[in-house]
């Protein structure tokens, strides 16, 4: 018979495993010990573990250690817990015992210990597989990118700010960037599985949505009818896009039950909307429509250069004065070089000298 020891994390990941085939193996820090542990608060010979033969038994003794050894209570995922009783010498303990040594944690276990039959590979599995690839997360980042400029130009089309449009792109990105290292942080610790990529990947495909449904709101909304209900439809895609992106980090990241996971994941998207139900329950004061978001007009009609506001108001009177049928030929930025001509007003009237006869 052997002995088999199992270095855990905090999380009840192992991180490696060694098989003995002695009945009686040391732990400890010294280069003699069977198990040697790199961690200052082990003694070099810390721990004795013996495993009878005739009884299966397993039996351990602490060799007078500093910080003594300690028995940690582990949920049925093998998590370590809180609850831990300190080993004296010749404790026997069962097969699978989770030991905390110094600042490390071993798990004991005799060679005929029962593992857990395998599981089955989950959707989770499946789907973190494929976000995790380069190309994928990089086609993102483009379409983000290209989409974050194309909306701010059409909102505030002026030429010589493409530089700012682009650097107002990174902020998005950069957020994603944030989400992903926090969750991965998060699950290496609880998973042994940082997953950086798969995080990165669906925290910019929740983002491209949200950015392109946005976008396409004027529009739909035009098309539809439904200006009056169109932040509402935002905020409630923008809600149910991000409880689908915390789902799916959750069940990344942590081991979690599904209802568990879905009571958390719903906290951020119900904060979310509770503005958008207060403005539903009040009653509004004034409410544009369709909203001043963003000017739908004709090339002529639009400015693509700094203009003061005298002549602004000199080509909007201008404007005015033309009458309805005639065509417009020229931007209205073009106008604002070409002669002003007041319209005629009732006072340059000249009265007809045949009127009346």
């Amino acid at each position: 018979m052997a002995l088999v020891v199992q270095l855990v994390n905090r999380a009840g990941a192992v991180l490696s495993t060694q098989k003995f085939p002695q009945n009686k193996i040391v732990i400890g820090r010294a280069l003699d010990c069977d198990l040697i542990l790199q961690d200052p608060h082990v003694e070099p010979r810390h721990l004795e573990v013996e495993l009878d033969p005739a009884t299966q038994g397993l039996y351990g003794r602490d060799l007078s250690t500093l910080n003594g050894t300690w028995r940690v209570e582990q949920n049925s995922l093998g998590v370590p817990g809180r609850t831990k009783s300190r080993l004296f010498s010749g404790n026997p303990f069962f097969s699978g015992q989770l030991f905390e040594v110094g600042r490390t944690h071993l798990r004991i276990c005799s060679a005929a210990h029962e593992v857990a039959p395998a599981i089955r590979v989950s959707r989770w599995e499946i789907l973190g597989h494929g976000l995790s690839h380069w190309w994928l997360y990089s086609l993102l980042i483009l379409v983000l990118v290209v989409l974050q400029v194309w909306d701010a130009y059409l909102s505030d089309p002026k030429d010589n700010k493409l530089s700012q449009y682009a650097l107002g792109a990174l902020y998005p990105i950069l957020a994603a960037v944030g989400f992903a290292g926090l969750w991965g942080f998060i699950g290496k610790n609880i998973r042994h599985d940082a997953k950086f990529p798969t995080h990165f990947s669906a925290a910019l495909a929740a983002l491209l949505a949200v950015s392109a449904f946005e976008f396409s709101a004027p529009y739909w909304a035009f098309q539809f009818g439904v200006w009056l209900w169109q932040g509402t439809i935002v905020a409630l895609f923008t809600a149910l896009v991000v409880f689908a992106l915390g789902y799916v980090t959750l069940s990344f990241a942590t081991h979690l039950p599904s209802l568990v996971r879905t009571a958390v994941a719903a906290i951020l998207p119900v904060v979310i909307l509770i503005p958008t139900l207060l403005t539903l329950l009040g009653q509004t004061e004034f409410e544009s429509l369709p909203p001043y978001d963003r000017a739908m007009v004709e090339p002529a009609a639009q400015f693509r250069a700094v203009t003061e506001v005298e002549e602004f108001l000199q080509a909007t009177h201008k404007l005015y004065a033309q009458p309805l049928d005639e065509p417009i030929d020229m931007p209205l930025d073009k106008q604002l070089d070409s002669p002003h001509e007041e319209p005629e007003t009732d006072s340059q009237v000249q009265p007809d000298p045949t009127y009346g006869e």
